[in-house]
This record gives C-alpha cells, structure tokens and sequence, in this order.
C-alpha cells in the first residue's frame, strides 16, 4: 500500500495498529514503546487503552537529546499528559483497572533520557510489544539492524524513516521505499529467537511529508490475526490533489468539501495560514467612481423591491463584488448624502 500523505494522517495510521494491537492482545500483559519527541501524539492516545485495560501495560518512552528531554518535562501539556497517564494510581507502579477496582494491576511508566534501545532489547519481556522506531534521520546500516529483530508473538514494530538525502549520504538503493522493505523483510526473515516469531506480515506502507522532508512509514505484525484487524479498521485516506501551478479558492474549497481541514492543506501544501485565509477571502473587489456611479444611477430608476433584489442579485454577480460592498455603494444613494449627489448630478452616468 502506498499513500502520499502528512505526517497528521500517518499518526492515525499507527493509532489504528495500536487499537488492532490491544484487541488482539486483550488477555495478555503488552509493552509499548515509543520516541514521543514534542508532540506525543501515540502516547496521549494509549491513554484510554491503559485506563480500560485489565492486564499489565507497560509505557517506556525515550529521548535521546538532553535539552529538548527537559523541555518536555517542563512543558505544562506534556507534563499533565504523564499525569493523566498515572492519575489512576493509588501508588507508585500500580494500576487499577475501571471495571476491576479490587484488582492491582502492575503498571510501568518511564521516560529515559536515553538513545531508543534495539528492538530486540524487549524480548526479555516475554510478552506482546508495540513499538514505533520513528526516526528523524535516514535508514543507515545501523538503524537497520536496530530495528529488525523477531517479537513475541502479536507484536507490532513501525519504523519510520527520512528519503531526503540533503548531503547526509547514505545507500542510494535505501533511497526507494520498495527497496528499504524488502531489505527489511530479508533482515527479518533470518532472524530467529527461542520464543518469538519473525515479523513477517508487512500491513502498511507509505510515503508522507514532514516538514519538507519526503519521508516513509512501515509497519510490521507477525500475527495474521492482528493483521486482519488492521485491515478491517483501517480507513483508507485518500491522497489530497497535487497542487496547482496556482492556488485558487475554488481549489482550495473543493479540498475542504472532500474532509480535508485548514490546518491538513497547511501542511500538505506548505502554505502558510493567512495565505490560505486570503485565498478563501480574497479582499474586496474596489470599484471606480465611474463604475459605481453607474449603479446607484440605475438603482434610483427602480421603482419596487423585487426589482431592487434582483438587480442587487446581478450586480453581485456580474461585477464580482460582496453584498457588503453593494450596500455601502446603494447607501450613497440615500439620505442627504444621495440627495446632495442628486442635486450636484454626481449620480449621472459618466461618459
């Protein structure tokens, strides 16, 4: 499967493994792991997951960078999200489920200030996992080898790489998606640990954007039963259109009927926020004194408000002007102001 899209809709993607991973795992204690960056998009949505679950779940989140590791301590959003994720606990590392309030289930969260460990680290775990290797930087050699690695049965691994060479020099042939995949399948198919099962059902393939960046989301399962449910949840989201030479507003409202938001166009087609809001309400058309002369000198000739709404209706039309303009120009026609005009004839039509 190939979809080019954002990295907005590839987040729902990984969310729709992560719910065909605990429905296919009810039963079973499950460890996610994941790098949430700044954004700790996944993690937010594995909190519903963990307060409705009556087995251990485990969370370990890692960030490799010191800095931006104590930025997201300090952060009040992020900080009330781990909050949000414990609030249940009636002590450190407990958890107690919402149907099960008698029964203590272990519950481990971390946040490391650590490099994201090989995948293969989690097998001493012995139970399902649910990781997204989502890496900012190219598929290098090593990357590779850190991310392919056999699970316990019903885990889901997604990796993510950047397509964009930007001098940073890597394998041209780890360039192509098709490619990066079958090196991956390869890698896996040679892999095996006592107790685990090779990742061998590759469920979602894609091409998205980030910030520029030609990027690509994979995701494997080495359950054919979870790779069925993913199948049946998915949502398959649709490309949006290529964008135009020029960007009109007819184009931009065609997206926005077909379910795409202001901030999806954003950021598919890397335009700013006002540009946007300019395109969707371009400023007002100005009329010369001529032009809106003429109008008023034919709006004192009829005598009824039909008359008066259809000729409103035409002029709108024709002229390409707001209603809001055509009011400011009749209200010229009234009044003192459209009397002192009649008497002065500024309300002829102009040669």
């Amino acid at each position: 499967m190939k979809l080019h899209t954002t990295k907005t809709q590839t987040r729902s993607f990984v969310n729709q493994a992560l719910d065909a991973f605990f429905e296919t795992n009810k039963t079973k204690p499950k460890t996610i792991v994941s790098l949430p960056e700044e954004q700790w998009a996944m993690e937010s949505a594995v909190i519903p997951y963990i307060q409705e679950s009556t087995t251990p779940v485990s969370l370990f989140c890692f960030e490799k960078d010191k800095k931006r590791y104590k930025e997201c301590l300090s952060n009040p959003r992020i900080s009330s999200m781990i909050k949000e994720i414990i609030k249940s606990s009636r002590e450190k590392g407990v958890f107690f489920a919402k149907d099960n309030s008698e029964a203590q289930i272990a519950f481990n969260f971390s946040y490391q200030n650590k490099f994201l460990p090989p995948l293969n680290s989690w097998n001493a775990l012995g139970q399902p996992v649910f990781a997204w290797y989502d890496y900012c930087g190219t598929p290098s050699e090593e990357r590779l080898q850190e991310f392919t690695s056999a699970l316990p049965y019903g885990s889901v691994a997604a990796v993510t790489f950047c397509l964009s060479d930007r001098g940073r020099g890597y394998d041209s042939k780890l360039s192509d998606p098709d490619t990066i995949q079958v090196e991956i399948a390869n890698r896996l198919n040679n892999i095996q640990v006592h107790g685990t099962k090779k990742l061998t059902e590759c469920i979602h393939l894609q091409y998205y954007k980030s910030s520029k960046e030609k990027m690509v989301l994979m995701i494997f399962t080495n359950s054919v039963k979870l790779a069925k449910i993913y199948e049946a949840k998915l949502e398959v989201s649709e490309p949006l259109l290529s964008k135009p030479k020029t960007v009109t507003k007819e184009f931009l409202e065609g997206l926005k009927e077909g379910g795409a938001s202001i901030p999806l166009i954003m950021e598919e087609y890397n335009m700013p926020r006002h540009r946007v809001a300019k395109i969707l309400n371009p400023p007002k058309k100005k009329l010369s004194k001529n032009r809106a002369n003429a109008i008023r000198a034919e709006f004192l000739t009829l005598t009824n408000e039909k008359e008066k709404e259809e000729f409103r209706d035409k002029v709108c039309s024709d002229k390409g002007i707001s209603r809001g303009q055509y009011g400011s120009i009749i209200a010229h026609t009234q009044g003192k102001l459209g009397e002192k005009r009649r008497a002065s004839g500024k309300l002829e039509i102009e040669a």
